[in-house]
Parts: C-alpha cells; sequence; structure tokens
C-alpha cells in the first residue's frame, strides 16, 4: 500500500490545489510532518478534522525532509517499502536543494530502498557503495544523466552503459564530475560501480 507523507507547507499546495472539499477528501495524506513555519493553521485544522495525523517535528538541526523520513521509518518499519519517492524538493531556494540532497546522505544508513526526488522533467536518487543497476528502456528516458560526488571525493567509479564511461576513476568537485553524460547507443541498462556514495540524475519525458 502506499503511504503518502505531506511536509510543512506542502500542505499549502495540496489544499489550494483543490476547488473543492469533496475532491480534496479524495487526496488525503497519512501523516503531515514539520516544524509549521509555513503551513496555514486553518489548513492544518482541515486535515486533523479528516482524520490525518499532524506530528510537528520541531528540531532545527534537520531539515523537514529529513524529520518526515525519520518519521515514515519508525512508524512503518514492519512495512514492506519497495521505494520512496519525494515531489517538490527542489523547487525554490538553492540552499534548500543542498539540504534535501543531504537528507540522503543522512538517511542512507536507515535503509537500503531507493529514494527519488522527482521534478517536472528529471529525477535524481543516491547511488549507494557497490554495484547498481539502472534500467533504461523507458520510452519516457530522456538523453541526458550525470554522475556526482556531494561532500567527498567518490573512488573507484566504473560504468557501462554510458556515453563517456568511467573506469576506476574519482570523481571530485574541482576535478572529474560527470555531468551531462548520456547513453551509449544499443544500451539497455546503465552499471555503475562506486567505493563511496553518490548522486545520479536524469531526465525524462512526462
Amino acid at each position: 500500500a502506499n503511504i503518502k507523507l505531506c511536509i510543512d507547507g506542502a500542505s499549502n499546495i495540496l489544499y489550494d490545489y483543490f476547488d473543492s472539499d469533496s475532491l480534496r477528501c479524495q487526496y488525503l495524506p497519512d501523516i503531515i510532518t514539520g516544524d509549521f513555519d509555513s503551513a496555514r493553521p486553518e489548513v492544518l485544522q482541515y486535515y486533523r478534522d479528516q482524520g490525518c495525523e499532524v506530528e510537528c517535528t520541531p528540531d532545527q538541526n534537520f531539515t523537514d525532509f529529513t524529520k518526515g523520513f525519520k518519521v515514515i521509518h519508525e512508524k512503518y518499519r514492519d512495512k514492506k517499502i519497495d521505494e520512496y519517492v519525494a515531489f517538490g524538493v527542489f523547487g525554490g531556494r538553492l540552499d534548500h536543494m543542498f539540504g534535501n540532497i543531504n537528507t540522503l546522505y543522512e538517511v542512507q544508513h536507515l535503509t537500503d530502498k531507493p529514494i527519488y526526488c522527482v521534478t517536472d522533467n528529471s529525477l535524481c536518487c543516491l547511488i549507494h557503495k557497490g554495484k547498481t543497476v539502472i534500467d533504461i528502456t523507458s520510452e519516457q528516458r530522456g538523453k541526458y544523466c550525470s554522475l556526482i560526488p556531494i561532500g567527498r571525493p567518490c573512488h573507484n567509479v566504473t560504468t557501462t552503459g554510458l556515453k563517456w564511461n568511467l573506469d576506476h576513476q574519482t570523481l571530485e568537485f574541482g576535478s572529474l564530475v560527470s555531468t551531462s553524460n548520456s547513453y551509449a547507443n544499443l544500451a539497455s541498462h546503465v552499471t555503475i560501480e562506486t567505493e563511496d556514495s553518490l548522486i545520479w540524475t536524469m531526465d525524462y519525458h512526462s
């Protein structure tokens, strides 16, 4: 079953998207979390009245994205979760974007399941140490992809299936970063082997 979490000000967006309560009540989140510096009180009260759980997470040492993920992890640790999909985490301010990318690193010890951050035309996820295989046969696949090291060098990175493959190379800012890469002709999969976690991005057609 899907578990739907709404974080802070996103509850305003969800509420305002619909013109009537008859439509709103068809798209209710299971939980709303955050420090609620953005969510309007009347919006939170509406969702409480609909039976949604509203949980304040005031700790300012973590982003709302990190705190929201931890809430899901704790409350549903006995559920079988195949993947996490986050929308809207890259909109707006640049510092928010970096904070939300940091969340992917912060919570990687909590789950080995992929966390996809999705925008209107691209997605990203954290590639863990070891070998990862990515299916690229979808007709929605775009042209470009990237492997980006964040915070530290990523050593011994080897790929197959890319137009410009890496061969036991180190990725780091100030040196080699594999942005605006693409896919090899006739490739159906990309494989990535790395000694350190790094960010994978790819564009797609909606």
